[in-house]
């Protein structure tokens, strides 16, 4: 069944993924090629700024995961119920909870995957133009990023397949406020201690897609 689903969603997410690829891929190379551009006096001086200024060469990245959540979420269930697929998935004998958690986590693997290559290559520089021990400083504050990706997603999810359009503006309004949450920062280890809130918050929003869903399949609407 998930072999299925991953086909049906692969056919689906494809070229948004494509898209999203690319266009992070430009972004990381022309942050490469500025690093390398200005790899002698002017390194020196972002890493004076790192160090002692808290201040993060990276921080264009800081939106990106979101974006990419918000849209994967979108190309996977606007077309389920906008076209009422999903209301037939539903009623197939298989259980709801199963239908849904499948096309959540081949969503949240595509995030993971997008996220994982970003942080790899970021990785990299640091490895290149900078001190090595700032690698993990830094993958920990790119992690709060990589949270609102995975909130974004989920309440995007739950928002598409909300039948009220009152709660959906509720978790639109939720959306916008997570999304300025976690990426308001774009200095070095910004959120610190409060990286178990995040994550709690990061979890807490993972299984919210499926009280939608059982409105959705009750009928639910404004």
């Amino acid at each position: 069944m998930f072999t299925a689903f991953l086909y049906k969603e692969w056919i689906k997410l494809r070229t948004p993924l494509i898209i999203l690829f690319t266009l992070q891929l430009l972004w990381l190379l022309r942050l490469g090629f500025f690093l390398n551009a200005n790899r002698s006096d002017n390194n020196i001086m972002m890493w004076f700024d790192w160090m002692w200024g808290g201040k993060l060469f990276f921080s264009g990245f800081s939106p990106l995961p979101a974006i990419i959540a918000f849209v994967i979420a979108l190309a996977q269930f606007l077309p389920e119920t906008r076209d009422k697929r999903l209301k037939l998935m539903l009623h197939l004998p298989l259980s709801q909870y199963r239908v849904i958690a499948s096309h959540l986590l081949i969503g949240l693997a595509a995030l993971f995957t997008l996220c994982l290559i970003a942080a790899c290559i970021i990785t990299s520089y640091i490895y290149l133009w900078f001190p090595a021990f700032l690698i993990l400083p830094a993958l920990l504050s790119i992690l709060p990023w990589c949270l609102a990706g995975v909130c974004i997603y989920s309440l995007t999810a739950m928002a598409v397949m909300e039948g009220k359009v009152l709660y959906r503006i509720t978790y639109s309004s939720i959306i916008a406020g997570l999304f300025l949450w976690f990426t308001r920062a774009d200095y070095h280890l910004w959120y610190g201690s409060a990286l178990p809130w995040l994550a709690v918050v990061t979890l807490f929003t993972l299984p919210l897609p499926l009280l939608s869903v059982q409105r959705f399949r009750q009928g639910v609407s404004a």
